[in-house]
């Protein structure tokens, strides 16, 4: 009869079991075994590290106001099945926004607002940097005052041009030709 596969903790309590009730005399009796499963799914101690920090992050954002920032190419060891796995437990939220600059930058919020996952891509697509912010928003997102003041002068420009009458706006807000200019009911 086959035995379920054991998980966690359960797995290494048996492990640890069937260790002491072995007598070994040399390596060669050391038994060894790669974990497939290990493999395929990544770093689990990785991905709970990384994890860990991520909340110990939001709980200060929380408290304090305070906005983290982990690199995750600064990772040691950061497998594409590990990366996959943490992309996996974070999931995806509501919010993504893709900034074309020099770089192309993706933000993503994970399902935990909050926590937000930054790539940014050089112009073959390839990943040059990789962040999780821990914040309300991240700060890529946000405008500087000087564009902002930019900005206010483009539409403040665009609206003298393209001021119309009032009686010329549909409750769309498009523009028709004026039939009742000049005359009188």
């Amino acid at each position: 009869m086959r035995q379920r596969p054991q998980l966690g903790r359960e797995r290494d309590l048996l492990c640890l079991a069937q260790w002491s009730e072995m007598t070994v005399t040399s390596l060669s009796d050391i038994p060894v075994r790669v974990d497939c499963h290990m493999r395929q799914a990544g770093d689990p101690f990785m991905i709970d590290s990384v994890l860990s920090e991520i909340q110990t992050s939001l709980r200060r954002l929380i408290e304090s106001g305070r906005p983290s920032v982990i690199d995750l190419r600064s990772l040691p060891r950061m497998r594409s099945a590990t990366y996959q796995a943490l992309k996996d437990a974070l999931s995806t939220g509501e919010v993504t926004a893709v900034i074309e600059a020099d770089v192309k930058i993706t933000v993503r919020e994970t399902q935990y607002p909050g926590v937000w996952w930054l790539t940014h891509a050089n112009e073959q697509g390839g990943i040059v940097t990789e962040f999780i912010e821990i914040t309300m928003i991240p700060d890529i997102l946000r405008p500087h005052a000087a564009d902002l003041r930019a900005g206010l002068n483009r539409l403040d420009q665009a609206l003298t041009v393209s001021r119309v009458e009032p009686s010329t706006m549909t409750h769309a807000g498009t523009t028709q030709p004026n039939q009742t200019r000049g005359k009188r009911p």
